[in-house]
């Protein structure tokens, strides 16, 4: 899941507007909308997969809702970690989509071998995880590597 937040909102807009101009990127969700000290309201709003974020975040940025020109960055959400099934499953919800969009029916087969290569080379470092999973780039290039890896070896 990814999440952006999204700046300079009307101070009339409520969750079912941001609803209704987020809804070609959907399933998401509206998780907060908050007043600001000058009056303008921010939001926070989850999406299902990064595709649709990104999308979101190109075609919505600068674009203006109730007369006023939002702007949308992504928010960084700290991972939180609890054991080694939730982590595996955290970097395979990370790499799986990469993986399938470039590679296709091995996609599977290379986020196996990223999640065990990432847990062995993270080590329990919660905050380098979370840096790595959060990274985009860095992802992609783990992907085109496993790959390169995975041809190889065949």
């Amino acid at each position: 899941m990814s999440c952006l937040l999204v700046k300079n909102l009307n101070s009339q807009t409520s969750i079912q507007i941001l609803e209704g101009c987020f809804f070609p990127y959907k399933p998401l969700k509206v998780l907060d909308l908050n007043k600001n000290e000058d009056g303008s309201k921010t939001a926070r709003i989850q999406f299902e997969s990064k595709e649709n974020a990104n999308k979101a975040m190109q075609e919505m940025n600068m674009k203006e809702i109730m007369n006023r020109k939002i702007e949308i960055e992504f928010f960084q959400q700290d991972v939180v970690i609890q054991d080694d099934e939730e982590t595996k499953e955290l970097i395979g919800e990370a790499v799986y989509p990469i993986a399938l969009g470039r590679y296709g029916k091995v996609a599977p087969k290379l986020t196996g071998m990223l999640v065990e290569s990432i847990i062995k080379n993270t080590k329990n470092d919660k905050e380098l995880l979370n840096d790595l999973l959060s990274d985009d780039i860095i992802l992609d290039e783990l992907v085109d590597y496993a790959y390169d890896k995975f041809v190889l070896e065949s």
